[in-house]
């Protein structure tokens, strides 16, 4: 968190928006809608909250822009609401309340005409009539001017000056906002279009890549088809296949470039659930993990899955992007060490309790509670599950060891005696 000279903020929160879109940090992020929401009494309620610089983000919500606050840490969104014809200050798009509210059809909320109405706690809101929100014209920033922001910094040459003057953005005008939501709605219409037919033929071309492959066999010997495989979850390149276009989960994933993740937070059973997917585990493709992130977010929301099952869906979504995959250990091992390490050491009870000379064996535990019931259960699952040759091989190890240790002290007391 820091305060810096408005144009350097405006760039960072430009270059976090691309990122957080999947684009280069660079892409085309000038264009992006900007405006700083000023006037607000830093000794009133809720200042800190609603002042500040704010980006359009792709995302659109009743045809205009969802713009957010360069704030990482405490998140802050600008949307209008069709249903209520007002706009909205507040934390996240299904909030029950907000900050702060205009109740104006504006298109834009520099449009807004009306004064703003601030949160004033036991649900009663006063307007503010110095608040203002003030359009950003990236050609011709206010000179001296700084902003607080909360984001990741640049790194060493990334800061790219604004357009060289003349080249003056002017704000959308309101008597050219009428056609405007036609145009975002067919344009909008022809972009999915044009996604899903490309998605189209991907998957047509990947299913034939997959049928012309001979060696690619289920446990049996058969064929494994690529219809089968995206059955499973799979997608292009080894993805999952994304959110569909408008979901929510492109509203709730969001980028940490700080630590280099995606994260999201759901709730289920009136738990919050804190999730991530690291961009490291897919080769440092943050747009992958960005993907897998909200195909997680999918199976929380709309399939009811658990965490558990999220975690072994991200999991199997990494290895697929990666390329790899978990060999089965041989049954004999696995066996083996099952009977191995389930075997108590002289001197023990079957559940590793000491017992005095003699009397082995006549204190019996329950196997299910017992080391030995505990080894011989996950040996079994492993079998069953395809545990990898690692474990095994873990497994024998520690056994023999115990075996070795146990043949020492054998022969030590022979020794002596």
């Amino acid at each position: 968190r820091r305060r810096i000279p408005l144009q350097e903020a405006l760039m960072t929160a430009l270059c976090a928006a691309n990122v957080a879109a999947g684009a280069p940090p660079l892409g085309d992020g000038r264009r992006r809608e900007a405006f700083l929401i000023k006037g607000r009494d830093a000794e009133k309620r809720l200042a800190a909250r609603v002042n500040g610089l704010y980006v359009a983000e792709d995302n659109l919500v009743a045809e205009r822009p969802v713009y957010r606050k360069a704030d990482q840490e405490r998140p802050t969104l600008l949307f209008y609401n069709e249903e209520k014809k007002y706009w909205r200050i507040c934390h996240q798009l299904d909030a029950k309340g907000e900050f702060a509210k205009a109740k104006d059809k504006g298109d834009r909320p520099w449009q807004v005409s009306r004064p703003w109405k601030v949160f004033e706690g036991n649900k009663e809101y006063a307007e503010d009539p110095d608040m203002k929100v003030v359009f950003l014209d990236v050609a011709n920033l206010p000179p001296d001017e700084e902003v607080e922001i909360c984001l990741p910094q640049l790194p060493a040459g990334a800061f790219a000056p604004p357009p060289a003057a003349g080249s003056k953005r002017e704000a959308p005008s309101s008597s050219s906002s009428s056609a405007a939501p036609a145009e975002k709605k067919a344009k909008k219409d022809k972009s999915e279009k044009a996604e899903k037919e490309e998605r189209s033929e991907k998957a047509e071309k990947a299913e034939k890549a997959e049928k012309a492959r001979p060696d690619k066999k289920t446990e049996n010997g058969g064929a494994v088809s690529a219809g089968a495989a995206s059955a499973s979850g799979a997608g292009v390149g080894g993805l999952p296949e994304d959110a569909p276009p408008g979901h929510l989960a492109h509203q709730r994933v969001k980028v940490e470039l700080a630590h280099n993740r995606a994260c999201l937070d759901f709730m289920k059973d009136k738990v919050k659930i804190r999730f991530q997917t690291t961009a490291s585990l897919v080769k440092g493709d943050m747009k992958a993990a960005l993907v897998i992130a909200r195909a997680c977010f999918v199976k929380f929301q709309d399939e009811g899955w658990d965490k558990d099952q999220v975690t072994n869906f991200r999991n199997e979504c990494y290895d697929r992007f990666a390329g790899r995959s978990a060999a089965p250990a041989p049954a004999a091992k696995v066996a083996e060490a099952a009977k191995i390490v389930s075997r108590a050491a002289p001197g023990q009870a079957e559940d590793g309790r000491r017992v005095a000379p003699g009397q082995e064996g006549t204190s019996r535990a329950d196997p299910g509670k017992t080391e030995g019931g505990r080894a011989e259960g996950d040996a079994h699952r492993a079998a069953v599950g395809g545990a990898t040759h690692a474990l095994a091989e873990e497994k024998i190890r520690q056994a023999e060891e115990g075996k070795s240790s146990s043949s020492s002290s054998s022969s030590s007391d022979s020794d002596s005696g």
